[in-house]
């Protein structure tokens, strides 16, 4: 309903309803992901879990358990998953949610949300400040760059013109701009 905010003093002019809820076993920190036809949904459990629902009523179509803590957000591309979990593992899922497609080490424990460059690269930054190039297609480290500290920060990927930049902040307190050299 329309309303004043008080604390902010802005006109309210939109609301949310709740249409459907489903209980887990553990909490859940990255952000769930639909697949591209918007039929699923794909959400992380922090306890490893990874979990397909319908998206029209939530029901569970499967699930897979991996070794290893989620705290990434997941991401959905070209009818595959990819889930970065807490054992520094990257792992990319068909739609299925079956066999994995692959399967990489990561430098260290991954917290931030892996991003895309052109549809064919995974940008990510390790605990341990290492911003990592995944290929989206075969899970080979196409190249890698170490900040001078711990990072947490998610990539972002910037395009200007043809140039494509990735940035970073670091623990140093600094906050970084590579260049990305396909």
């Amino acid at each position: 309903s329309s309303g004043i905010n008080a604390e902010y003093g802005v006109m309210l002019t939109k609301s949310l309803e709740q249409l459907f809820s489903k209980s887990f076993k553990t909490p859940i920190f990255s952000s769930p992901v639909a697949s591209k036809d918007e039929t699923h949904i794909f959400v992380a459990m922090v306890s490893g879990l990874i979990v397909k629902l319908y998206a029209k009523d939530l029901t569970v179509e499967r699930t897979v358990s991996l070794s290893g803590l989620i705290y990434s957000n997941l991401l959905f591309h070209q009818g595959n998953l990819f889930v970065v979990s807490h054992d520094r593992v990257m792992t990319c899922f068909p739609k299925t949610l079956t066999t994995p497609v692959w399967s990489r080490q990561t430098s260290d424990k991954v917290s931030s949300a892996p991003a895309l460059i052109h549809d064919k690269t995974i940008v990510l930054t390790s605990s341990n400040g290492v911003v990592s190039l995944v290929s989206t297609t075969t899970g080979q480290c196409l190249g890698s760059y170490s900040l001078p500290g711990q990072s947490f920060s998610s990539p972002r990927v910037c395009y200007v013109g043809r140039q494509v930049f990735i940035v970073a902040g670091c623990r140093d307190n600094f906050f970084y701009v590579l260049k990305y050299d396909p």
